[in-house]
């Protein structure tokens, strides 16, 4: 940033801003950090940003961006990767990407295979276990045919 952002900046910027192409922005979190020289640094927290948006929005409010430093990603945290790194995401990382549900307690190792083999009706006929009810045959009626004439 060229300069320390006043109050109004940061609670426009807060609020939304609506940008040159008609589309407003949504809340997002603006934090006034330290200043820096002839500028200053300030944390931009958003749920849900467009491209260029910070700089446009800077721009709009005043506030030339100089440099930006993405921190994270939704849940993805960068970490010590540095420009044009890279690394494997781990399996919780992409279950919570996802959205999918898990239990935070571990799975002893002894309970993730199965231990009897799942029962499948339509292979296993000699089984004298019945199967369940929506899979039992009904008894019909015989069809009749009539001579007709």
């Amino acid at each position: 940033m060229a300069r320390r952002p006043d109050e109004k900046q940061l609670s426009a910027w807060q609020r939304g801003v609506v940008l040159e192409d008609g589309d407003k922005t949504a809340p997002a979190e603006v934090n006034f950090l330290s200043t820096s020289g002839k500028g200053a640094w300030i944390r931009v927290v958003m749920g849900e940003g467009k491209k260029r948006q910070i700089r446009e929005v800077g721009k709009l409010l005043g506030l030339p961006v100089v440099k930006i430093i993405r921190l994270r990603i939704g849940t993805l945290k960068l970490g010590s990767l540095k420009p044009r790194q890279w690394r494997y995401l781990t399996a919780d990382e992409i279950s919570d990407l996802k959205g999918e549900k898990r239990d935070p307690r571990p799975v002893p190792a002894k309970f993730t295979g199965r231990s009897t083999p799942k029962k499948s009706w339509a292979r296993d006929k000699d089984s004298k276990d019945k199967p369940p009810r929506s899979i039992q045959k009904r008894p019909g009626k015989p069809v009749r045919r009539s001579s007709g004439s």
